[in-house]
């Protein structure tokens, strides 16, 4: 984890990547916000917004995930920036509170491709202040709907603890803008 004034240098987050990369998962239920059930002794948390019908929806959908555009919209910057999530890559979020940036690493533990569902999971690393995963899921449904699911099983760490109303109203706001944003995203509509 990284704290600083504004958004770090890229220096620092070359550090904070190389560093995490070599760290794993600090939870062991790897994978198991898709294979389900959630694990006990986590939070649990589901949460479903709308995105359309049909396979532009679809499309549209993934395309978001991809890029990330529910993070940039909720003010979540991932790098690097530019890739897509691929299983096995560490990713720092740098996540803006007031004059402030967090930075935390994550580890995607999945990325699922197939025709009617995509979906990218990551898992917490040493440093995080919170144990546990989290999934990203577009769903194209039989009845042609697609929606934007965001799984997760999450419980305070280390010092987190202290601070977990704090904690939670930043995951709740995090989660609560991803939702718009993918919508807003394939809607066409601009942050």
């Amino acid at each position: 984890m990284l704290l600083s004034i504004g958004s770090p240098s890229g220096a620092s987050l070359d550090r904070l990547l190389t560093e995490a990369r070599r760290d794993e998962p600090t939870y062991g239920e790897v994978g198991a916000t898709l294979a389900g059930p959630l694990p006990a002794g986590y939070r649990h948390d589901s949460w479903s917004a709308p995105l359309g019908i049909g396979a532009s929806s679809f499309d549209r959908g993934v395309l978001g995930l991809q890029r990330w555009e529910g993070h940039r919209h909720a003010g979540i910057a991932v790098h690097p920036v530019g890739k897509p999530p691929e299983e096995g890559d560490t990713v720092a979020l740098v996540i803006p509170v007031g004059p402030l940036a967090l930075t935390i690493a994550n580890r995607i533990v999945a990325v699922v491709d197939d025709a009617r569902r995509f979906a990218v999971v990551y898992g917490t690393l040493p440093g995080h202040g919170e144990q546990g995963e989290e999934a990203f899921i577009v769903n194209h449904h039989d009845d042609d709907t697609v929606t934007f699911d965001i799984v997760a099983f999450t419980r305070p760490a280390g010092a987190a603890r202290l601070g977990r109303p704090a904690v939670r109203f930043l995951q709740l706001r995090a989660t609560k803008r991803y939702l718009s944003g993918l919508q807003r995203f394939v809607k066409g509509e601009s942050p």
